[in-house]
């Protein structure tokens, strides 16, 4: 994180580095899940001035379109789906914070995300 940090700006000091994440659990389709980000966010613990910051997971019943429902199938079938919250909330309150603060020059949001698709 913070190689990529200074290769994408070079001409600035790096103070500091906030990570905003939320703990995600495993489920019976992939079990190793939870132990995969605990291994990354140990890594990440790591990193020179690297501060992590939580939200949460949160599981709604949503209808969503079915792709191709057989007969008989619901065209809009409920299902639940995980969403992270308060991630993005918590990095715009540090950078409103830090701005006050005077505590960068310049300020870069970086999003990242890991998609599994099987």
């Amino acid at each position: 994180m913070r190689r990529l940090c200074e290769k994408a700006l070079p001409r600035n000091d790096i103070a500091r580095i906030r990570y905003f994440t939320a703990k995600v659990s495993s489920t019976p389709s992939d079990p190793g899940r939870a132990a995969r980000q605990e291994s990354y966010l140990r890594a990440l613990q790591t990193v020179r001035n690297l501060t992590i910051h939580y939200g949460q997971f949160v599981v709604n019943q949503k209808y969503l379109k079915a792709v191709d429902p057989a007969d008989g199938q619901a065209k809009r079938p409920l299902v639940l789906v995980p969403e992270e919250k308060g991630s993005d909330v918590n990095l715009a309150s540090h950078l409103i914070l830090d701005g006050c603060r005077d505590a960068f020059d310049v300020a870069v949001v970086v999003r990242h995300c890991f998609a599994r698709w099987r």
